[in-house]
């Protein structure tokens, strides 16, 4: 994906006029950056949120969910003040702001971008008329760190799909409530006096909603508003992850054993389940060395761990804490709903999509590519290649531009992508054997077997 960088402030003015019939100057799509915004702030004299919001670009106001909920700093929310976190389609930023006046926060623009080297990144902008623009992590009066609910590495956080729960379109099918078409219908009336006026500044899909409706944004073919933010979100954190995961000992052997634990082809006596049991002992060995005991884990789940990962800063994205874990304190051990909280689908099944490619990528020698091109789909006119070369390119090698115009005229690949719908039974018996042999000359590297805790 595109790289955004932080440079001089080259300013795009559009033909938006404010109400004295002055161009109003728009920031520029490159220039969304927490560093860009915090330059463009002090360079045109923001005081105030509502000053900035008319300077944002159609990439920003196109694209947001509303939480009537929230846990964030920003709070309280409600249906009627909700907090907007607008995104970039692509995952490089997004920005959280309060439209309940008095709220914690109410200042602030809070920030979480993606860096050039799959890092996250956290700042809060506040503006305030009685100083110049400050970035921030906890506040001038000390009022809560990003870091408290992000974690050490600033990780993005969302709840389990499709229950978006506290969003605007809770569920699966994101229709809105009667209240919440109320509140979209008055924020979408021209007359300022009838809406909120954070909320007013978005670019809307209607005028006029009813209970019942689906909550959508605009110019998107597939405008699913929460399932949008997903898909944004999700290809850059399972980025992020892989590149802490490539820089574990032994990573492969453990991913390895991660997928052995999900695919039934291991389960088969003979040559494949040898393979599992003999992965399975170098998990429980390492496991062992490293101190990590996982009461409620499988061997994947250890696997994972294993990689590098930790559960809560890593792998749970909402407020519901698996008690899979054993490793957190007692009052972060609540809402226990599953085993995973997912984005735009399970983290896992991302994993797993970006450890083939990795292994198509790196070891042309096992073919992999070619026998899943042989490999008819189950659930489409075509390969598995086919399809997941669809959904990698346009998760990890399309950039911001391309993938506006895709979805401006179809789904986005991922909407259905699942791990059991690209390791289907006939992949699994394709590429079992290839597998196989991978492990064998990792486990004979012994690149798993150094007891060096992640």
């Amino acid at each position: 994906m595109r790289l955004l960088n932080v440079a001089l402030m080259s300013i795009v003015t559009l033909s938006i006029t404010s109400s004295a019939q002055e161009p109003i100057v728009v920031i520029p799509d490159d220039q969304l950056t927490i560093n860009g915004l915090h330059s463009f702030a002090k360079a045109n004299q923001i005081e105030s949120v509502e000053d900035l919001l008319p300077h944002l670009p159609p990439l920003l106001r196109n694209n947001y969910v509303l939480m009537e909920d929230s846990h964030s700093r920003q709070f309280p929310s409600s249906t009627d003040n909700p907090r907007i976190i607008m995104f970039v389609p692509d995952g490089s930023l997004f920005m959280g702001i309060s439209t309940f006046p008095g709220a914690v926060g109410y200042d602030d623009v809070e920030l979480l971008e993606s860096t050039g080297n799959n890092t996250w990144r956290l700042a809060a902008l506040e503006l305030d008329a009685n100083s110049q623009p400050l970035l921030h992590t906890k506040g001038r009066n000390n009022l809560g760190s990003c870091t408290d609910c992000h974690g050490p590495e600033s990780r993005p956080i969302w709840g389990s799909y499709p229950t978006w729960h506290g969003a605007f379109g809770d569920g699966s099918g994101q229709y809105l409530t009667e209240e919440q078409a109320r509140v979209l219908t008055l924020a979408a009336s021209p007359d300022p006096n009838a809406s909120n006026l954070r909320l007013q500044r978005l670019s809307f899909a209607k005028a006029n909603w009813q209970a019942g409706d689906t909550f959508i944004v605009p110019d998107r073919y597939r405008n699913y508003g929460n399932e949008c933010f997903n898909d944004a979100l999700g290809a850059r954190h399972i980025e992020s992850l892989w590149s802490r995961i490539r820089k574990t000992d032994g990573y492969e052997l453990m991913m390895l054993a991660y997928l052995a634990d999900r695919l039934a082809f291991f389960e088969e006596e003979g040559a494949a389940k040898q393979m599992r049991d003999s992965l399975f002992a170098v998990v429980e060995q390492k496991a062992a060395a490293a101190g990590i005991v996982l009461p409620h884990g499988t061997k994947g789940d250890k696997a994972l761990r294993l990689a590098g990962l930790r559960y809560y800063d890593d792998l749970i994205l909402s407020k519901s804490v698996p008690e899979l874990s054993g490793e957190l304190p007692e009052n972060q051990r609540r809402d226990v709903r599953s085993s995973w909280d997912y984005i735009s689908i399970y983290i896992g099944d991302l994993l797993a999509v970006r450890f083939l490619k990795h292994l198509i990528d790196e070891y042309p020698e096992y073919e992999l590519g070619s026998l899943m091109a042989r490999t008819e789909a189950d659930h489409a006119p075509t390969s598995i290649f086919a399809y997941f070369h669809e959904s990698t390119v346009y998760m990890w090698d399309t950039n911001l531009e391309d993938r506006l115009a895709l979805l401006r005229v179809k789904s986005a690949p991922t909407v259905d992508l699942r791990f059991e719908q690209v390791f289907t039974r006939n992949l699994q018996s394709a590429i079992g054997p290839q597998l196989i042999e991978f492990g064998k000359m990792r486990l004979s590297a012994a690149d798993g077997l150094k007891n060096t805790a992640p």
